[in-house]
């Protein structure tokens, strides 16, 4: 699919915008119900056991709960082709290998200002030796300087990472990016339909956020509301590149990459906190608030640019 097929104005391929859905037997807000309902019902569920359980099993129910929102479109939509859901699940490489090429690669640059720019702001909270990091390393075991381990985790993060973390990130992406965001942008317009959407992806990690300090740890004030709305915000901005990419290539693919790419460096400012650093609200992660002020400069371009197109 090449740009003849894509406008600026988000939204318009008609595959993408779910025209092309052929199964009319269930009126689309009902459908949008259900789709919220699974998604987050087995979503919840799954954080819940996880963090009942603990350890490798919290991990693992994590990581299913990726694919909730695809069930919710495989429930509300009794199926998963594009004929059905709009979803659009072609690759669509040729003639988009750019943007891939920024699905794979922006989410660390935008990692790696977000926190170079809270460290700057915080350089207390900086440790180039990072002791913590180091602390870890040895109690697991490790002989190795923590300089050459952070090397080469940063080094798998920008080449072969991403790609598996897409398998899984692909169970959101279709729900959220690949049927939700069209639905609520024909719904509510581009702009409302983005914010509404990032805000839904947001309150789906509330459970974790709020019992198990996902993302943000607790010790940070107005816990755990203030990283409840964090989140929210977050999600908001992240979502409006997702979308950029999904519009623009056609393809749920692209958006899942850039989510994988990003799952894959967030964590990377954190091998640089001094000791004893544990509230993450504001960074150094690109889900903070500093940490993600990249993020959402660029989100803001991104909306600018479909208002000014349609103009």
């Amino acid at each position: 699919m090449t740009d003849d097929h894509m406008t600026d104005d988000s939204v318009t391929n008609d595959c993408v915008t779910n025209d092309c859905v052929t199964d009319n037997t269930m009126p689309d807000g009902k459908r949008f119900r259900i789709f919220i309902l699974v998604a987050f019902g087995f979503g919840w569920l799954l954080q819940a056991l996880g963090m009942l359980l603990g350890g490798a099993w919290y991990q693992l129910c994590v990581l299913l709960c990726m694919f909730a929102p695809l069930l919710g479109v495989v429930v509300s939509h009794r199926g998963v082709g594009r004929a059905r859901t709009g979803i659009g699940w072609q690759p669509n490489v040729a003639g988009h290998v750019g943007r891939c090429l920024l699905a794979l690669w922006c989410p660390a640059a935008l990692t790696a200002a977000g926190a170079a720019l809270f460290f700057a702001l915080f350089p207390g909270r900086f440790d180039g030796a990072m002791s913590a990091y180091a602390a870890q390393l040895e109690a697991a075991g490790s002989t190795l300087p923590p300089t050459a381990v952070a090397a080469i985790s940063i080094a798998q993060a920008v080449t072969y990472v991403p790609f598996f973390n897409m398998l899984a990130a692909v169970g959101e992406e279709s729900g959220w990016r690949g049927y939700m965001t069209p639905y609520l942008t024909r719904r509510l317009g581009r702009g409302w339909g983005l914010i509404v959407s990032g805000a839904i992806w947001g309150a789906f990690h509330w459970p974790l956020i709020v019992f198990a300090g996902y993302e943000y740890g607790t010790g940070y004030p107005l816990f755990p509301v203030s990283g409840m709305l964090v989140m929210c915000v977050s999600c908001t901005a992240i979502g409006v590149l997702l979308a950029w990419l999904y519009d623009r290539t056609g393809s749920v693919w692209a958006p899942s990459l850039a989510h994988g790419a990003l799952n894959a460096v967030a964590g990377v400012g954190i091998l640089f906190l001094a000791p004893g650093v544990t509230a993450l609200l504001l960074g150094p992660t690109p889900l903070g608030l500093v940490g993600g002020i990249p993020v959402y400069a660029l989100a803001a371009v991104a909306l600018a640019g479909g208002r000014k197109t349609r103009a």
